[in-house]
């Protein structure tokens, strides 16, 4: 394809979106004819196909492997299954009835870890709707396989972008947008329901770039590593929030199943089914990662489940300035927070309503690292079941509360501890919203970014 002028993607973006359609009379967006501004305007599913082949025509020392594709797309209009091109590209009956191929390489040449999207597509606030995806032994069902490619320098990034009614039955790491993430997704949704064996995500698979502002409403079902926004997240997620119910066996999330570095000011509600490690947030927040700033109000109902917790099923590392609301009904290892900690659980709280056979902590249900400032509402059951004496650390006022304590900036006048006389002394207001002293007035906190 002939290259869009402009010194950076965000310039070209800004050209293609001047450029008229029907009444350009001549071409000042390339230096050639104005057919080949066409080939970066995407108004139809013929049109988003031929993406896959503007290969990358830098200098990349695994050439051998295979060739990444590139270029500047806007979407000039929404796509569903009365645009040209859909019943041919991405019904149920196209492609011998696998509909949509992903835009990559051949999974099966050895080469599709390098033939990745590394271009820019603007989305241009349309949608795309219908997407039919039934290739359920291929891995990386998805509008784009995979975004991204750490072999090659780039910007890759999709933005503005909605899809609906998508329908994507995929192999391993399969999203709604891609199946691997390397670059950038922001201000983008999808609405639908998506099936994989593993590492399944409303947005990606599996995120090793950046996520941010975007959402996923519908159902997520898979095996291992199941999440709204991602089935791993080794990236960063941010501003972003599911609304819906994800499905697995283990590591199950209601953002991502297994979090391996940043999610902050993001939140799930919904309904989590799974067997082990399931949390509202993360199914496992890993070596080296944080929860921050988020909050999960999610129904649990597993009776033969283990090791649940409101924000994740097993911390291992950092969750700070989170709460978890709703209930948890399982069989044993259930956690208000986290069935187990053994990282750091800081300035958070919970007010879950738990239901289980044995094992069952209010804030957490094993501690073996350390548990600060953090409270739920009183109830029968231990604020920690198991606690390993050796490594176990309860610091500063983590404690149970009752209602007229959990609302408002007086919570914590009783007993103050380590100079702080109540709660808005002791946790940010740049963070935490609390309100006022008044029952009537105020509610259980919440965080500042919800009243944005």
């Amino acid at each position: 394809f002939d290259e869009i002028k402009g010194e950076t993607s965000k310039d070209k973006i800004k050209q293609l979106k001047s450029f008229n359609l029907e009444y350009e009379k001549h071409n000042t967006i390339t230096n050639h004819s104005i057919v080949d501004v066409y080939d970066h305007i995407i108004k139809d599913w013929y049109d988003l196909n031929t993406i896959r082949y503007n290969s990358y025509d830098g200098d990349t020392q695994y050439a051998e492997y295979g060739t990444p594709f590139e270029g500047v797309y806007l979407l000039k209009s929404n796509l569903d299954k009365n645009s040209a091109g859909y019943k041919k590209l991405a019904s149920k009956t196209a492609n011998n009835g696998k509909g949509w191929e992903p835009l990559i390489g051949d999974p099966y040449s050895g080469r599709f870890y390098f033939e990745t999207f590394i271009g820019v597509f603007e989305g241009n606030n349309h949608i795309i709707k219908d997407l039919y995806i039934n290739r359920s032994d291929e891995d990386y069902a998805s509008l784009f396989g995979m975004l991204g490619n750490k072999f090659v320098e780039s910007d890759a990034k999709i933005m503005n972008l909605g899809m609906e009614n998508i329908g994507i039955n995929g192999g391993n790491s399969v999203g709604g947008i891609t199946g691997n993430n390397k670059g950038v997704i922001k201000n983008s949704y999808v609405k639908g329901l998506i099936e994989s064996s593993s590492s399944a995500g409303g947005i990606a698979g599996g995120n090793y770039g950046v996520i941010v502002n975007s959402y996923f409403r519908g159902n997520i079902e898979g095996t291992n590593k199941v999440g709204g926004i991602a089935g791993g997240n080794y990236g960063v997620i941010v501003n972003s929030n599911v609304e819906g119910k994800i499905k697995g066996i283990e590591k199950v999330g209601g953002l991502v199943g297994d979090n391996k570095n940043e999610i902050k000011n993001s939140y799930f509600k919904g309904e989590l089914l799974g067997e082990d490690e399931i949390g509202g947030i993360a199914g496992i927040n890993d070596y080296g990662s944080i929860i921050k700033n988020s909050f999960a109000d999610l129904n649990i109902d597993a009776i033969n489940s283990k090791d649940m917790g409101g924000i994740a099923g097993t911390n291992y590392e950092i969750i700070r300035n989170s709460y978890a609301s709703g209930e948890i009904n399982g069989d044993v290892s259930l956690g208000g927070l986290a069935a187990n900690n053994h990282g750091i659980i800081d300035r958070s709280y919970s007010t879950i309503k738990i239901s289980g056979s044995d094992n069952i902590g209010l804030l957490v249900n094993s501690n073996f690292g350390t548990v600060k400032d953090s409270f739920v509402l009183e109830d029968d059951i231990l604020l920690i079941d198991n606690s390993n004496t050796t490594t176990s650390e309860i610091l500063g006022r983590t404690t149970k509360v009752n209602e007229e304590e959990m609302r408002g900036n007086e919570i914590y006048t009783v007993n103050p501890i380590d100079g702080y006389e109540n709660l808005i002394d002791l946790w940010s207001e740049d963070i935490w919203d609390l309100g006022d002293d008044s029952v009537n007035s105020h509610s259980y906190p919440s965080l500042y970014w919800q009243k944005e």
